[in-house]
């Protein structure tokens, strides 16, 4: 078990050196997704659904 949480704590700290090392990849990391989310939303309001008939 205490192998476990050291493959984890080992895992977080080399994701956090990578956050470190590399800043402007993490913020591509965060802000795409939002970025996205944003263009999605703008597009479905100038775009409402419409019902079809069947």
């Amino acid at each position: 078990m205490a192998s476990q949480f050291h493959q984890l704590r080992v895992l977080v700290w080399k994701n956090w050196l990578g956050v470190k090392r590399q800043p402007l990849w993490t913020l591509v990391l965060i802000l795409w997704p939002v970025i996205i989310f944003i263009i999605l939303a703008i597009t479905r309001t100038k775009f409402p659904p419409r019902a079809k008939p069947t």
